[in-house]
Order: structure tokens, then sequence, then C-alpha cells
């Protein structure tokens, strides 16, 4: 199993309320996709031509290029069938899964197969649009996503009862040095739900390297059968990952064309609703380089909705320094948010410092109660 490589899917979501130009959206807690109503009037209030109906980058992306694309990926006899599903919690990648995703791998059935959603897989930044609501919440949302997809004649409407969901990855405890622990279940929110401790922004490069060793370990469950529906072979499968495009940057091993150090920001080489393939090999499991690489063979697959793909060799100690840098400017947006530029006073919402603050009170005391 030490050579073993694994066959990664990857999906940044559609375009969100969260992408609103000049981050203008970065203080409403996990927004929902992007409506063409919405996206056209956010044109019209910086004065520039809306897309035509029917044809956004929001729900319409989804439905016109992303579901298309992921049914030609399945029907491609030369590609590996997806066995498994890893999603991260926020509503606009819930979303994107469940109504871009083909039927057949989420209707019950012979060809179902599960989705794991898991948190490792969350956005990078403190902003509370990268927060991650409660469970309850995210089953509420999981059910309206499914009311709002799109079925052929003859699909029956799905249900949150249809699905194959391993809630179990929400419910875990992770060390302050992000290992993976117990299940704990428990109505108090996770640290992950407040980006604190290893699930700071200060961290999000060792959070890169847990996440891909989170998605090895799944593919490991489905090679000896303890996940899916019986062992499988290791390049037999496709793991579909929905996730972001933010922090794909501490995922993959080529950035591409990011800068946050220019005066126009640019935190990703990814468009919206993008679908890349990777290859995340065993043998990097135990090492500080666990990162996904781009089979070039596979450039084909991608579904890139403006532009060329990057396309040659790259310097991996110059997407090494883009990284670091990257970590840096989040770090700094944190500290801004917390207590202002000035040390006048923070920019978070009254409501969420009190919670925020609540939630580090409640993990002291659970830290405390385990004597550590």
């Amino acid at each position: 199993m030490s050579d073993a490589v694994y066959n990664i899917q990857y999906v940044r979501h559609v375009k969100s309320e969260s992408n609103k130009p000049y981050n203008a959206n970065v203080h409403n807690i996990d927004p929902p996709l992007l409506s063409w109503e919405l996206e056209s009037q956010w044109a019209q209030e910086s004065g520039q031509e809306g897309p035509k109906q029917g044809q956004g980058e929001g729900f319409d992306l989804i439905r016109n290029q992303v579901a298309l694309h992921l049914a030609d990926l399945e029907n491609d006899l030369e590609e590996p069938p997806t066995q498994l599903i890893a999603v991260s919690p926020l509503l606009r990648t819930l979303q994107t899964c469940l109504m871009g995703t083909p039927y057949h791998l989420l209707a019950r059935g012979n060809r179902q197969v599960q989705i794991v959603i898991h948190p490792v897989l969350v956005e990078q930044t403190y902003w509370i649009s990268d927060r991650v609501r409660p469970t309850e919440d995210i089953k509420a949302t999981i059910s309206d996503a499914l009311e709002n997809r799109e079925y052929k004649p003859k699909e029956m409407p799905l249900t949150i009862n249809d699905l194959n969901i391993d809630w179990d990855e929400l419910n875990r405890h992770w060390s302050d040095d992000g290992v993976p622990g117990d299940l704990e279940y428990s109505k108090t929110l996770k640290l992950w739900n407040v980006k604190e401790r290893f699930w700071a922004p200060e961290n999000v490069i060792e959070r890169g390297q847990a996440a891909n060793r989170a998605l090895i370990r799944l593919c490991r469950e489905l090679c000896n059968g303890t996940r899916g529906k019986g062992a499988q072979k290791p390049g037999d499968f496709t793991l579909m990952v929905f996730g972001h495009g933010g922090f794909i940057n501490f995922l993959a091993e080529e950035l591409g064309n990011v800068n946050s150090e220019a005066d126009q920001l640019r935190l990703t080489d990814w468009n919206v609703g993008e679908i890349r393939r990777y290859e995340l090999a065993e043998a990097d499991y135990g090492g500080d380089n666990c990162y996904l690489k781009e089979n070039p063979a596979r450039r084909n697959c991608r579904l890139r909705l403006r532009g060329e793909p990057s396309v040659g060799d790259y310097d991996r100690f110059a997407e090494n320094e883009k990284r670091v840098k990257l970590r840096g400017w989040l770090k700094n947006l944190k500290e801004e948010l917390l207590v202002g530029k000035d040390g006048s006073g923070g920019y978070i919402p009254k409501e969420e410092m009190v919670n925020y603050q609540n939630i580090q009170k409640a993990y002291e005391e659970e830290r405390a109660h385990r004597g550590k």
C-alpha cells in the first residue's frame, strides 16, 4: 500500500453570495449560492452589464455547466468511477454538491455512494462567511438544496433520508495540533465553527496537510472495505471533493496565479465551478509534503469557464513561498478583524464576538476537565 496513488476530483463551488465584489458580504454567516436576480442587481449597482437570464454563475452554472460536466466524467469509461464524495460543510459547497452530482450517485440503489461532510475542508479565512452552521442547520440546508435540484422526468425527487451521509466527522474531536480523535456527540459548537486553535488561519498550511491525510484515510477505507460496497484497488475509483478556491491553495502542490501582496489581491487561480483531477500518493502520508498533484494526462478533464489551464513545469519552492505569504495575509486579516488596524476595536459583529468568547470559555473548561 505504500506506493498507492488515489484519484481525486476536486470541484470548486459555483458563485455564492460570499463572492460579492470587494468582500462586501464577508460578515454574513455561511451565505448561499447566488441567484440570477441578485447577481444582476450587483452588476447594476456597479454600473456593469449583468448576465443574461439563466446564464449566471450561481445556481444557473450548476445546471448549465457543472452538472453536465460531472455527468460526462461519470459516463467516460476511461475515467475511474466515483465511489465516495467528501464535501466542506459550508452551505455553498453542499448546494453545489447536491445540485450538481449525478442523480445515480445520490439516489438509493447499487450505484449510490456515501457523502462525508468533513470540517477539515472548510474555507480558509476568519470571515463570518467562512464559519459553518450548527449540524441541525446543515440538515435543513441539505433538504432545501434537494428541493431546488433539477430532476429529469424519470427521477424521483430526493429527500435527506434518501442520501447516504456520514455525519461522524462533524462530531470528531481534533487535538490542538490537528490530530483527529474520538467522536464527541454534543450540541456545543466545535472549534472549527469559530476557526480557533488548529483551525485558525495561522495554521492553514498544517490544516491543508491534515486535509490531504484525511482524504487518504477515506481512500484507505474504500480499499480495505470498511467504507463503501467492498474492497477496492487504489487506481480503480475516484474520490470526488467539493471545496473552496482559497483552501485548495493548501492542498494542491501547484497554486498557479495567486498573489496576496498585489494591490489587486488574487487569492485563487480557480474559476467558480471549476473541476480538476489530481493524484494523491499514499507514500506522502507521513511526510511534510502531502500535496495533491495534478495529473497532466487528465488536464482535458478540467472545466474552466474562462481562460486556459496553466501548463508546464513549476517551481515548487516558489509555490511554497506563495503559500507562506498567503498564510501571513490570512493571519493579519484575522488580527484586523479582532482588534482593528488601529487597535481601537474589531470589525466582528457584537453577537459573533459573544459567541466566539463563549466557545473559547467552553473549550477551556473542557480542557481543564480532561486534565490537558
